[in-house]
Parts: C-alpha cells; sequence; structure tokens
C-alpha cells in the first residue's frame, strides 16, 4: 500500500493518546459554534478534538506516516468513536458528511424497523456496486 495518513496525537504527551487516518477523512473539531467535521488534514497543532467528555483531545503533534493500509468502515449514523474521539466515516468536508448522512437514514430505518442484517447487506451492496464501481469512478 502507498497511502499517507497522519497519526494525530492528543491530550497528555507522555499517555502517546493518537487517532491515525487519511488527511481526507472528517474529525470532530471544536469551533465557537460547536463540533463540526474537518478534514483531519487542516487539524493544526493547539485544535481541541471532540472526544467523550472524560479526557484532553487538545492537539499537540501530527506526524505523517507513509505506506499504511486505510480501513473505511461504514455506520448508520456516518459516526465512529476511535480511541476516544469522534470522527465520521466520510471523506472530504463537512457538507458531503451531512448530505451522505441524510441519504443513509433510509438504513438506518431498515436497520431500526426491519433487519439490521438486511441494512448492513443494503449498505455493502450500496458501498462495493452503486458507489465504488459507478459514482465514484464517474464522479470522483
Amino acid at each position: 500500500y502507498n497511502t499517507n495518513m497522519l497519526a494525530i496525537f492528543y491530550g497528555i504527551p507522555n499517555e502517546m493518546n493518537s487517532i491515525t487516518l487519511t488527511p481526507h477523512h472528517l474529525l470532530y473539531k471544536y469551533y465557537a459554534d460547536g463540533a463540526i467535521p474537518t478534514m483531519s488534514g487542516d487539524i493544526k497543532v493547539g485544535d481541541v478534538l471532540n472526544g467523550d467528555n472524560n479526557g484532553n483531545y487538545t492537539v499537540y503533534d501530527i506526524k505523517l506516516l507513509h505506506n499504511k493500509h486505510p480501513i473505511n468502515p461504514i455506520t448508520a449514523s456516518g459516526n465512529l468513536m476511535v480511541n476516544n474521539v469522534k470522527t465520521s466515516v466520510f471523506t472530504r468536508s463537512a457538507a458531503e458528511h451531512e448530505r451522505l448522512t441524510e441519504c443513509g437514514k433510509i438504513f438506518a430505518w431498515i436497520s431500526d424497523n426491519i433487519s439490521e442484517s438486511l441494512a448492513a447487506n443494503l449498505i455493502d451492496f450500496y458501498y462495493n456496486i452503486i458507489y465504488s464501481r459507478i459514482i465514484k469512478p464517474n464522479y470522483y
């Protein structure tokens, strides 16, 4: 694999808390009006990440890592907690996160009201067939 990724270190330095992700993946960064999904490549030392409310999430170091293999999980909510930091499963922008989260609400409804297994299979089909083979090659 030849993917560059970022290791973003936060909290108390001797505890070595970090999260590793591509520069395009979104982290929730605190701004004056709340936490907003922000591309990790735009995160700077001193920024505060949205965490689980039980710790210090101030960024103190960022390192570029080479030849890594990113993992791209998909969730019905569009979010994940990774090492106690809230992230988005989407990339590029807060607007893209909002658009795709809105589009994915049908999968959450199916999971809650019909079958979680069916919803997982539909998400897998949509991502691996519709998005990866049709939409992404033609629009990104």
